[in-house]
């Protein structure tokens, strides 16, 4: 029972957002339920006069049959015509209360005004269901039927009842459009509400906002600026408590003293400031930096722009400001110019040091060319005199004289050799097998005998410094003299092959000839000449390094020293 009471009443509540056509079909559902629950209380009124025997005549039984009969099958098709067309259905079920008011009594009360509650409750109907001048339409259509009943009785209406009749037409109008006028009021209302529901709610979500903005916006909403607020951010810059007047030109009080606003470091005053200056002019102030000085000192640097609030006819209203930190940025500036000056500096001191350095290198490279001018010069002069000297003695003097004279020059030719290589380098390291090969071949060359030598010397990226090249090349000298002492001068084609390799950290140079080999008491230690001891003489005292002959199908030579030139 409480769910189908529950169904029936939300079916015929009305929501407050309905329009008037759905109120009205609503209206009109509810009058026919009560006009079917009418008829259903009819039909057993009258099926219990009818099973009783009550004092009801047959005609008066068959007369409430179809009436409660006819009042259920036209509210069904009232509520039908009502989905298609609810004006339709709301003319029919007024006509239908208007016949069934002429029809509720006898003509003789009718006439004389004892039911004329009958007929005003189909004006009462019109009125909600239908336009304004619906009312009007039915109490005509009422008095018609009055007065035909009169003329059928041969009788006249009572005055009394019809000028009531006509006056329920007008109250039913007034009061309907009081209804309306009341609704119209309420549906205001309501807009209002919802209105400012809207304004408050997107008040809300615009304080959010500027809360959430990492920006201090600060806004007037009067044009001399007297009064001035903001969100959280520019409250805590400026070092206040949220809500109150951050004005620094109030009506009344006096502005905040614990800041100032400056620019370049001069005060700006109260009436230059941005909102200030957008209020006066009434135009936007833009790209505006501005700087927050504390009483204790501390700076905070701004960057911002603000614009006036205008009304329609162009007068300003207030004015709005944002503003974003820029003292990171500026303490920047202020590194980078002094980093810039500091570089500027350092760049003119290096540029005078490159100048002087440039200077003294080509100084240098001029004095080193005269030196190694005169040093050539040198050698060469005295290579000069060992050949003049041994052509002078060449008639009386010993063999073993001017054979020593010839090693002699040859030495000093190797000495001239190292030091054009390495002057054609600038003096920096040599590969190993150039100046093997460069030694080896010069001294071959200067062989008396016409036996080719053939000179086989492996690749090899080690490099040696100068001063291991000025020793190396004495050293690869007496080798090379050597061949030519003992293996072309005895008619042969001989054949040298060098090797270079590098184990464990020092190099090692392996000479091979093809000739008679070295002799026992050489190998013994027991007999040195003076080629051999200037060649271990070198390599202990000069390169630090060690030498080891042997006899391998020809004189081999193995000559270590420790590496002083990484591999290319």
């Amino acid at each position: 029972m409480k769910t189908m009471w529950e169904t029936v009443r939300q079916r015929m509540s009305v929501p407050l957002d309905a329009t008037n056509e759905e109120r009205r079909r609503k209206l009109l559902h509810v009058l026919l339920g009560i006009v079917v629950l009418m008829s259903f209380v009819g039909v057993v009124f009258t099926a219990c006069a009818d099973v009783f025997n009550w004092d009801v005549t047959s005609e008066e039984l068959l007369m409430l049959y179809l009436s409660t009969g006819g009042g259920i099958a036209t509210s069904v098709v009232v509520f039908f015509v009502s989905k298609r067309s609810l004006r339709v259905a709301s003319w029919a079920f007024v006509f239908l209360l208007l016949l069934a008011s002429a029809l509720c009594d006898v003509p003789q009360y009718i006439v004389d005004g004892r039911s004329l509650i009958a007929f005003t409750v189909p004006i009462i109907v019109a009125g909600a269901l239908l336009p304004a001048y619906a009312p009007l339409l039915v109490a005509g259509l009422g008095v018609l039927s009055i007065v035909g009943m009169g003329v059928y009785l041969g009788e006249v209406p009572t005055p009394s009842a019809i000028l009531l009749f006509f006056l329920a037409a007008p109250l039913v109008l007034l009061t309907n459009t009081l209804e309306r006028a009341i609704g119209y009021w309420r549906a205001i209302e309501a807009a209002l509400r919802e209105s400012e529901a809207r304004e408050r709610a997107r008040a809300a979500e615009l304080e959010a906002i500027m809360d959430a903005v990492p920006a201090a916006i600060w806004i007037s909403r009067d044009p001399k600026c007297h009064f001035i607020t903001g969100n959280r951010t520019s409250y805590d810059w400026l070092r206040m408590p949220g809500g109150i007047n951050s004005s620094l030109t109030p009506a009344e009080g006096s502005p905040p003293g614990h800041f100032k606003f400056c620019r370049n470091g001069v005060e700006i005053p109260p009436e230059k400031l941005s909102m200030q200056r957008a209020a006066t002019y009434g135009m936007p102030v833009k790209n505006f930096e501005e700087e927050i000085v504390y009483d204790d000192g501390g700076v905070r640097y701004l960057f911002g722009n603000a614009a006036p609030f205008l009304s329609d006819d162009g007068a300003v209203r207030g004015t709005v400001s944002a503003f974003v930190d820029i003292t990171d940025r500026k303490r920047v500036e202020v590194a980078l110019r002094e980093s810039e000056a500091r570089f500027r500096e350092l760049a003119w001191e290096n540029a005078v040091l490159l100048e002087q350095a440039r200077k003294d290198a080509q100084m240098q490279e001029t004095l080193l060319q005269e030196v190694n001018h005169r040093v050539k010069n040198n050698l060469a002069a005295i290579i000069g005199l060992i050949q003049a000297e041994k052509r002078r003695a060449r008639l009386g003097a010993e063999p073993s004289c001017l054979s020593a004279m010839d090693g002699l020059a040859q030495r000093i030719r190797g000495l001239a050799l190292v030091h054009d290589m390495l002057s054609a380098v600038d003096w920096s390291p040599l590969r190993l097998d150039r100046l093997i090969y460069e030694v080896a071949s010069s001294v071959f060359q200067m062989a008396t005998c016409d036996c080719p030598v053939s000179l086989d010397v492996a690749e090899s990226p080690v490099r040696v410094t100068d001063k291991q090249a000025s020793s190396l090349a004495l050293v690869l000298n007496e080798l090379a003299m050597n061949v030519n002492k003992y293996v072309v001068s005895a008619g042969v084609a001989a054949r040298v092959s060098v090797c270079v390799d590098v184990v464990e950290g020092a190099v090692s140079v392996e000479w091979r000839d093809d000739g008679p080999g070295f002799p026992a008491q050489v190998l013994n230690g027991e007999a040195q000449g003076v080629g051999l001891y200037l060649v271990n003489a070198l390599m202990r005292h000069d390169l630090y390094g060690d030498v080891m002959l042997c006899n391998d199908h020809g004189a081999v030579v193995r000559l270590t020293f420790p590496q002083a030139q990484t591999i290319e």
